[in-house]
């Protein structure tokens, strides 16, 4: 019997130091997003913005001390039919490695941080609340009636959304004008014209832990809308 106790014993104080020390990291969940508000249409100028709805309320259930927010990564593309192969490429990534669809997205394929002018180098952009927020961004202006934005629960504009280039010290509008060939947020392909450009995005949930560890939840697309000369 005693043997039996002292066996126990062990065995608990190893458990206890396997999972309080020794290495081992934290098991953080983040709730991606999963409601898309708007289905953009490039072609339609009343449908050619983003707009989705985050998931403050599970994340802040599940994990409230490392939830953060939300941040939002982008691509530029002259060629709609390329953009809508490599999208399929991310997409089926997502769903078969959702837990490293992040870091696929920014180092394998490349795409960059969005901004909007009242938030440039903070992290995150959108910041986490207690309850869902719906967010709305219109990158250009299309007439008076449909000016560029980038707002969250109200029709508050926070700022005019922004590229983030330079490694995140230049912030420049999606304008027609701003957008360049050789770009490092640019897809190129010189067999298409450069009439349109088109621009797919993705968002992603945030957080970090008690050792600043950075933490991103399964990627989800707010497709692509498109700017115009």
């Amino acid at each position: 019997m005693n043997l039996l106790k002292s066996i126990t014993c062990i065995c608990a104080l190893s458990a206890a130091i396997i999972f309080s020390g020794c290495g081992v990291d934290n098991f953080v969940y983040l709730y991606p997003v999963t409601q898309l508000l708007n289905n953009p249409s490039p072609n339609d100028p009343t449908l050619n913005f983003f707009s989705f709805r985050t998931a403050d309320k599970n994340n802040q259930d599940s994990s409230g001390d490392y939830f953060k927010g939300y941040e939002i990564y982008y691509q530029i593309y002259n060629s709609e039919s390329v953009l809508i192969s490599n999208k399929a490429e991310i997409d089926t990534y997502n769903q078969k490695n959702p837990t490293t669809s992040f870091s696929y997205l920014v180092n394998s394929k490349k795409y960059s941080r969005m901004v909007h002018v009242g938030r440039t180098t903070e992290i995150p952009l959108i910041q986490g609340t207690d309850d869902n927020q719906d967010v709305i961004i219109r990158l250009t202006k299309s007439g008076d009636e449909y000016p560029a934005r980038f707002s969250v629960v109200t029709s508050e504009n926070l700022g005019d959304p922004r590229r983030s280039l330079n490694e995140g010290t230049s912030f420049l509008p999606f304008d027609y004008t701003n957008i360049t060939i050789s770009d490092k947020d640019v897809i190129y392909t010189s067999s298409a014209s450069v009439d349109k450009w088109f621009v797919q995005a993705y968002v992603v949930t945030y957080g970090y832990d008690e050792s600043y560890k950075s933490y991103y939840s399964q990627i989800f697309s707010l497709n692509y809308v498109a700017i115009s000369k």
